[in-house]
């Protein structure tokens, strides 16, 4: 099953997967990064319309890019979603422990907001656009980790 489960008298449990223990060998330990897994959400068309009761307010989901990574010093960070022109799009601080750390980065722009007035924005036949939340658009990004000086980065595709 290539899971740990931990368990204290207080109580609590954990199951801990040992995937990414198994899947890092001695050359990826030897580097200061090494990326293990990379979850993107997909059908980025739909997001926002997700179908919710009749007459019942936009819903907000959240939509995650989930990124499991092995750091060997550890610090303060920053996660960045940088579109390909450069400009961040989305970005969060986050504690880097030495070790295997397992993050997420929201793909929210904007919540829904069911007060915003029914009429379609220009370019649009959405008369509820205003009213839905907004997520990052489709296309192809660069995840990036800033960890004190030293910058890591895997390539995303939003779709």
């Amino acid at each position: 099953a290539q899971e740990l489960v931990a368990a204290t008298h207080g109580r609590s449990c954990w199951v801990l997967p040992l995937r990414w223990v198994y899947a890092l060998n001695d050359e990826q330990r030897a580097k200061p990064f090494a990326s293990l897994d990379l979850q993107v959400p997909s059908g980025r068309d739909t997001w926002g319309y997700e179908p919710a009761a009749p007459f019942a307010d936009p819903r907000t989901v959240d939509r995650n890019v989930v990124w499991t990574f092995w750091h060997r010093a550890g610090g303060s960070g920053r996660l960045d979603l940088v579109a390909a022109d450069g400009s961040v799009v989305v970005s969060r601080s986050l504690p880097v422990v030495n070790g295997f750390n397992v993050e997420s980065l929201n793909l929210l722009l904007a919540p829904a907001d069911p007060t915003a007035p029914a009429a379609p924005p220009a370019g649009t036949n959405d008369p509820f656009a205003a009213r839905r939340a907004r997520y990052v658009a489709k296309g192809d990004y660069t995840l990036r980790l800033t960890v004190g000086s030293q910058v890591d980065s895997v390539k995303v595709t939003v779709n």
